[in-house]
């Protein structure tokens, strides 16, 4: 091979280009390499920012969400309750009644065949009131085996005949359990909004009146 001749060989200028050329490139690369790295922490953390929403998001259903049935729970129909008060006091309701139901020898269920059959009773009620109310009321589970039932923008008349309806559905319900058809029936009781009523007493004069209509299916058994 023969020497480069000094004629050939580079400048200095032209090795000075050449080298910043080289440094450029580099800092293209570690631009680029940034980028990347930058690009996976964000998505990272936007997997991170998405699980703790989430997490947030089923504590504040369980706040005022039944765990067994999905249902709102006490918290949850007295928030509802409020604001369908205040849409009647404001004129855009014609009204309100709280029903409430109350399982039928519901200890005998888990007395005869365990708490999962009682459970499962419980889960069934509450898949029946999800299917069946309107998309406007608002269907609760108290706690045990009593369910409540906000029946929105609806005069008395309509509600007590709405309310007898699926208390007749919740009697034909049944349940099959390790082979047995248990067949499920329930009281309720029905109020209707006076003015200025308060969840309480709308709640206390349903409750009286559920315990009329249990007292009326006892002496009938």
């Amino acid at each position: 091979m023969s020497p480069i001749s000094p004629q050939s060989a580079p400048s200095p200028a032209a090795r000075h280009q050449l080298a910043q050329m080289v440094d450029g490139a580099a800092a293209v690369q570690s631009s680029e390499d940034l980028l990347t790295r930058a690009l996976a922490l964000i998505a990272e953390a936007n997997e991170v920012i998405a699980i703790q929403r989430a997490k947030i998001d089923t504590l504040e259903t369980l706040a005022d969400h039944d765990e067994m049935t999905g249902l709102l729970n006490r918290r949850g129909l007295e928030d509802q309750l409020a604001r369908e008060l205040g849409r009647i006091r404001r004129g855009q309701s014609r009204g309100c009644s709280l029903a409430l139901f109350d399982l039928d020898g519901f200890k005998a269920i888990n007395d005869n065949y365990g708490h999962p059959a009682g459970d499962a009773a419980i889960r069934a009620v509450g898949e029946f009131f999800a299917r069946t109310v309107r998309e406007t009321d608002v269907t609760a589970r108290l706690g045990g085996d009593e369910f409540a039932l906000v029946l929105t923008d609806i005069d008395p008349d309509m509600a007590a005949r709405r309310a007898e309806a699926i208390a007749s559905g919740l009697n034909n319900l049944s349940l099959t359990w390790d082979e047995t058809v248990i067949n499920l029936s329930g009281s309720f009781g029905l109020a209707r909004y006076g003015k200025d009523d308060k969840f309480e007493k709308l709640y206390r004069a349903a409750d009286e009146a559920l315990y009329r209509a249990k007292e009326k299916q006892a002496t009938k058994s």
